[in-house]
């Protein structure tokens, strides 16, 4: 190939590339719903997550774990508001008193429906305890998720992208929606799509007013440059800006996709991963399918009814007990590592010598798995609604018969033999495509960077009852039976456990059980059906059921 044939090709390739960004400067055509979400990065100290809201300085943190744990991570809570820092609680390494980012553990649930038109734009605030030495870029891997290379989060292949975009969630109607960028988004998402001519919808918000087109810019490296990075900035100076950068373009990145593949998936930090997942920065994500794939959201179904087909219809429903369903991020964690970054001896740490030493479900251990989820909360705050996501609860409270949906997402290092007792369960599909035959395991091996589905049914029968009729055996004793005794029907509590079967990670500090065990439990009784758990304390009966006496003297 000559020199002269060697040019037209080269500029054959960059009038494809020109015609591409110039066709994708628009406005993503909807499909579904528009929906937002606004994330920041920052880092943070894990706290209490056993459901009340911790006080100023409060250092409850991972049960029998001794000391305070540095992370960083995303929260949807601006940390640039000095009110939204959390302080820097006794026990910690770091100096006592100072203040951190609002960093979550894990990150915020995102949720979306097939069809829809997402859009996560992402801050990188930076890391606020000791002004750490090296402010990190940052990027957003949505794990499974086809989306175009600039929006894959790989800085390798990301690299400096720009498109024009319409950023509406920054126009002045938008943040008219509330006082706080998490509540804009809450009540945006809530609207229904609607059409132009009816006022209150999306679609009429969007026709009512002029778009405020920007560029989205990723640095050269492909990533988010943290403000601390940035000068002028009032807390703290770095570099400055390059010529023709603005500080909001340079620490902000706006991430789009279409919710194409109902299922179950992740987000992740893609920048050094190695480094910053284990930090903290990972999150869970959900599509939920839509009747015929464009029509209602469907609560009740994994993959929606497009995956019902005819033929394996018999052997695999993925419908499900409606509302049903938990989630389960399951990681571990190095606290040495976090402890020498927190101290900004960053370079002292080999990464092959990683050694876990606490393994979560949720962001938690055991029994801390038993209570609702709350997140970090920054010091002050008072209310506990904004810090708090029940899709991360991780105590199963069904009733017998139920059939509920467990989402397995594996965002450690690890593989986890995830085990449970009680019941088989029916794994429906992987890394968000179902099955062509679903089948049934009580114990699923799940490798890093895997999802899996399962159904759960809570057969009330086993070793209780005859189905056909009378209980099997002698009453064991007041305490253990359900009143009134049924023929048929559950005569017992159960409460059955889910755990890592290296049955080391079902420890903290040494101490078992604790790691990585979540327990379920199915009632009997009819017309109860918490939300929560019945009673803090699983091995003490609730009110209304007999305990068993203790033993004579």
């Amino acid at each position: 190939m000559n020199i002269h044939s060697r040019w037209k090709l080269l500029f054959a390739a960059l009038l494809v590339i020109c015609l591409f960004q110039t066709a994708s400067a628009a406005l993503h055509a909807p499909s579904g719903k528009v929906v937002h979400y606004e994330l920041y990065v920052t880092d943070g100290y894990v706290n209490t997550a056993a459901g009340v809201f911790p006080a100023v300085g409060d250092n409850t943190l991972i049960a029998g774990w001794p000391k305070p744990l540095y992370v960083w991570g995303f929260t949807d809570i601006d940390p640039n508001i000095p009110a939204n820092l959390m302080t820097v609680p006794a026990g910690a390494l770091a100096p006592k008193g100072g203040r951190v980012g609002n960093a979550k553990f894990p990150a915020p649930f995102i949720e979306a429906a097939e069809g829809d038109d997402i859009y996560i734009t992402v801050h990188n605030r930076g890391f606020y305890q000791a002004r750490q030495a090296v402010q990190d870029d940052h990027s957003l891997h949505l794990h499974g998720i086809h989306a175009q290379a600039q929006y894959d989060g790989f800085p390798e292949s990301a690299g400096n992208f720009s498109e024009q975009m319409r950023y509406f969630w920054n126009e002045t109607w938008y943040l008219g929606l509330g006082t706080t960028t998490k509540a804009r988004d809450a009540a945006w998402n809530a609207l229904p799509v609607g059409n132009a001519a009816t006022a209150g919808t999306q679609q009429w918000y969007l026709a009512q007013n002029a778009p405020l087109m920007k560029t989205n810019n990723l640095n050269p490296a492909g990533g988010i440059t943290s403000q601390f990075n940035l000068a002028p900035y009032p807390l703290g100076v770095g570099a400055p800006l390059p010529a023709g950068v603005t500080r909001e373009s340079a620490t902000q990145f706006t991430y789009y996709f279409r919710a194409e593949h109902p299922g179950t998936y992740m987000y992740h930090c893609h920048v050094a991963a190695a480094e910053h997942v284990q930090m903290g920065m990972y999150g869970a994500l959900i599509i939920r399918p839509r009747t015929g794939g464009t029509g209602a959201v469907i609560f009740n179904q994994i993959y929606g009814d497009n995956a019902l087909s005819a033929a394996n219809a018999p052997t695999q429903s993925d419908v499900f007990t409606a509302g049903k369903e938990y989630t389960f991020l399951l990681s571990e964690i190095d606290p040495n590592w976090h402890a020498i970054i927190e101290q900004g001896k960053r370079k002292a740490f080999y990464p092959p010598n990683w050694k876990p030493e606490l393994w979560f479900v949720n962001g938690r251990t055991f029994p801390e798995t038993i209570f609702n989820f709350a997140w970090n909360a920054p010091a002050g705050a008072t209310n506990l609604a904004d810090y708090r996501d029940p899709r991360y609860n991780t105590y199963i409270n069904i009733q017998s018969g139920d059939i509920f949906l467990i989402r397995y997402i594996n965002m450690g290092y690890q593989e986890h033999p995830m085990h449970q007792h009680g019941w088989h369960f029916k794994v429906m599909g992987t890394d968000a495509r179902p099955l062509t035959n679903s089948y049934q395991k009580y114990t699923i091996l799940i490798g890093s960077g895997e999802t899996y589905d399962v159904l759960v049914t809570a057969d009330p029968t086993y070793g209780v009852t005859d189905p056909q009729g009378p209980r099997l055996g002698t009453d064991p004793g007041p305490g253990l039976l359900l009143n009134p005794v049924t023929p048929g029907a559950t005569n017992f509590r159960q409460i059955f456990p889910i755990h890592d079967h290296d049955d080391y990670r079902v420890t903290t500090n040494g101490i078992y059980p604790g790691g990585a065990l979540v327990l379920m439990e199915a009632t009997g009784i009819p017309g109860t059906d918490p939300a929560t758990p019945t009673w803090a304390d699983p091995y003490v009966a609730p009110p209304g059921i007999q305990t068993v006496p203790p033993p004579p003297a």
